[in-house]
């Protein structure tokens, strides 16, 4: 997986679709970009490092996602089943269903480590990730 320096560097520019400067999100008030559901944050206090994206797949042409985690070095994809998000992650540490897709908590041992969330609908691929430095 991609260090934690060049994650903390990573923006989301190139699709741009509205910037936020009090985003509240877990607790915390975060500045960033979003585009969509797609949000990738940093936090207020500290705002030059990238400390949480989330990528929605179902809101992205294929191959800007792929291109995004290839950046990330993390071997997920749009249409990835579950049993080889687990072979890529490991066990999740959670598992909470939902009315249409269930969504596992990964703890990335890395190095680094990452706390990554996976959401993968009923039809069985993977539709949202969440990717945050610990």
């Amino acid at each position: 997986m991609i260090s934690y320096e060049e994650f903390g560097k990573l923006r989301l520019s190139i699709y741009l679709d509205e910037e936020v400067d009090d985003f509240e999100f877990m607790d915390q008030i975060w500045a960033g970009e979003t585009y969509n559901f797609t949000q990738w944050l940093r936090l207020k206090s500290d705002p030059k490092v990238l400390r949480s994206l989330a990528l929605d797949f179902d809101d992205f042409l294929m191959e800007d996602a792929e291109r995004v985690m290839k950046i990330l070095q993390l071997p997920l994809r749009q249409c990835i089943p579950a049993p080889e998000i687990e072979t890529v992650l490991g066990k999740p540490v959670e598992t909470v269903r939902r009315s249409d897709r269930t969504i596992y908590e990964y703890v990335y041992q890395g190095p680094p480590k990452y706390d990554i969330t996976c959401a993968v609908t009923d039809q069985d691929h993977l539709s949202y990730v969440v990717i945050m430095r610990p």
